[in-house]
């Protein structure tokens, strides 16, 4: 399932607080229990609401029988033992490498992987497919959602064009004018917003017609933030919009550049 809605007030739990600040949701692993390419996906939850759901709040145990998952599985989903993530068998991670590709988001693929070798069964991806699924075709409503701390990276190793805005310097600021630009421009995809700065609207140089031919973004379409945009942005905007991208043609702000420090990431789904 991917549930979606508006942060609430002493909103806590397992998925976060969604105060756009990642590092308060979750702490990293102890030194040595993760292979440090899989360190972006692993998520041990800190702070409040971390207790058991009450039975008669569990959705999972008191669904109808005929609306649970069809999907059967001859032996359960079992974590290891162990808390440290174990050695990956090779033939088992280059089947999860293979079954977990199709998912463009780092962070979902790097939690696929994790999934197939710490329950050694290949069919533990099939949920990070599913959920993946969910999250960019079904449930699509131009909902940002933070993606970490550090520069956002496109997909593919493919460059964004960024428009840097005047005045907006906060991260709700922000994420309210990437949602309000994504409401109007197709090829918008992110934000970013560095420490002591002002926020920037991501772009892509082309977004897919409805014919699914490639349509150059048209920056001129884009709305006026509060207290306007930065003169090199509004210069840019004043050309027309079609150069804006150039050679850039990212479809998807799939993760960040963490060792670029004080910045935070945003894509909009």
């Amino acid at each position: 399932a991917v549930l979606k809605m508006n942060a609430q007030e002493k909103q806590s739990g397992y998925c976060g607080n969604f105060n756009n600040n990642a590092t308060d949701d979750f702490k990293p692993a102890p030194d040595g229990w993760v292979p440090e390419y899989l360190m972006p996906a692993w998520n041990w939850p800190v702070g409040e609401g971390l207790d058991g759901v009450a039975d008669d709040d569990n959705l999972f145990t008191s669904v109808d029988e005929s609306a649970r998952p069809s999907r059967d599985v001859e032996t359960p989903l079992k974590p290891r033992d162990k808390a440290p993530l174990q050695p990956c068998p090779e033939e088992l991670k280059a089947e999860a490498e293979e079954k977990c590709a199709i998912l463009p988001d780092l962070h979902m693929r790097l939690a696929c992987y994790i999934d197939v070798c710490e329950t050694g069964q290949i069919e533990a991806a099939d949920s990070a497919v599913d959920a993946e699924i969910l999250e960019t075709f079904v449930n699509a409503r131009g909902i940002p959602v933070f993606v970490g701390s550090g520069r956002c990276r496109a997909s593919n190793s493919n460059n964004l064009t960024s428009l840097k805005t005047r005045t907006l310097a906060t991260s709700e600021s922000c994420v309210s004018f990437l949602r309000e630009c994504g409401a109007v421009v197709a090829g918008v995809l992110g934000a970013q917003l560095e420490v002591n700065s002002t926020c920037e609207i991501l772009l892509s140089a082309f977004s897919v017609g409805a014919d699914g031919a490639l349509v150059p973004v048209d920056l001129s379409k884009l709305p006026s933030p509060d207290g306007g945009w930065a003169e090199a942005a509004y210069a840019a905007i004043q050309e027309g919009g079609e150069a804006a991208g150039r050679n850039q043609t990212a479809t998807y702000v799939d993760g960040i550049r963490a060792e670029v420090e004080g910045w935070s990431c945003w894509r909009l789904n």
